[in-house]
């Protein structure tokens, strides 16, 4: 991934981005060096991350910020993706699940024992009109 499909002899500003923080790999690289490379580097960014989601998703672009002194630090890297990272609240519930074999109470029953046992527990009744 790290080979530029430009035939021109140039690099363009994304590829001088993703080359940068694939030669530091896995480090943090500072964002004053990105915007040495291309001012509006998130947007060089975010296209560099379009192209490995594209590329079968199997790397990503990971930013942090750090406070220093009062001012707001940010950096990037290139890495891969963990495999089993779960993607979503439903997957690490579908997870947990799994490994402690149990499911939560509410998807187990949705009323009560008591409630069940109620007369008017499954009767409908419209709602009063309003005045």
């Amino acid at each position: 991934m790290g080979q530029s499909n430009n035939t021109s002899g140039f690099e363009t500003q994304a590829e001088k981005i993703e080359n940068l923080l694939r030669s530091r790999c896995g480090q943090w690289v500072p964002a004053y060096e990105l915007s040495d490379l291309a001012l509006q580097y998130c947007a060089r960014i975010n296209s560099i991350r379009k192209k490995l989601r594209a590329a079968g998703d199997t790397e990503e672009i990971e930013n942090k910020t750090e406070w220093v002194n009062g001012q707001c630090r940010g950096s990037y890297r290139i890495r891969r993706k963990e495999p089993d990272k779960p993607d979503s609240r439903h997957s690490r519930a579908e997870q947990f699940e799994r490994e402690h074999n149990v499911r939560p109470g509410w998807h187990s029953r949705p009323f009560s024992e008591k409630r069940m046992a109620q007369d008017d527990c499954f009767t409908l009744t419209p709602p009063e009109p309003r005045r």
